[in-house]
């Protein structure tokens, strides 16, 4: 069992190290300016750009898991909507759930296929019991990302 997990942790790691790595490469060669000003020519308004952002999201947790391309990404996504005003709490939050929806979604639905060997049913059939999961998902998401008293409300709570 330990040997399992330290096996597991490895590869992990390995995961970990080499999206970090990818990530100080891009933030260094000013890959985030290139994006913040690119985003920026599109639109200045935040509702446009947290739909593009989830676009992004959406399309690249479709084909890479949740925690690299968080660790790739983040630094680069944190300078467009900083000056925009939008917390960094609040970015994560959306962040998160915009990788979720991915994480579900085809063509490669990971946690489908998990889901799939652990009922024993086929993942068109998944697929349909997911989607009512996946639209309170995506309205979640969507309350999370253009009313920010949602997420940040509980933090001034507590101080």
């Amino acid at each position: 069992m330990f040997f399992d997990c330290t096996a597991s942790m490895g590869g992990m790691n390995y995961t970990m190290a080499v999206a970090g790595a990818l990530s100080a490469v891009f933030v260094y060669l000013g890959f985030g300016e290139m994006v913040q000003n690119f985003f920026f020519s599109i639109s200045e308004n935040p509702v446009v750009i947290m739909c593009l952002i989830f676009v992004l999201l959406f399309i690249a947790g479709m084909f890479v898991q949740t925690t690299p391309i968080m660790v790739i990404l983040s630094p680069i996504l944190l300078q467009i909507v900083t000056p925009l005003g939008i917390s960094p709490i609040q970015f994560g939050l959306v962040m998160l759930l915009s990788l979720c929806i991915a994480f579900v979604a085809p063509p490669v639905a990971s946690n489908l296929f998990v889901a799939q060997s652990m009922t024993g049913l086929d993942v068109v059939g998944l697929t349909k019991r997911a989607l009512p999961f996946m639209a309170g998902l995506i309205i979640a998401m969507v309350i999370v990302a253009f009313v920010p008293a949602v997420s940040l409300g509980f933090l001034s709570l507590f101080g």
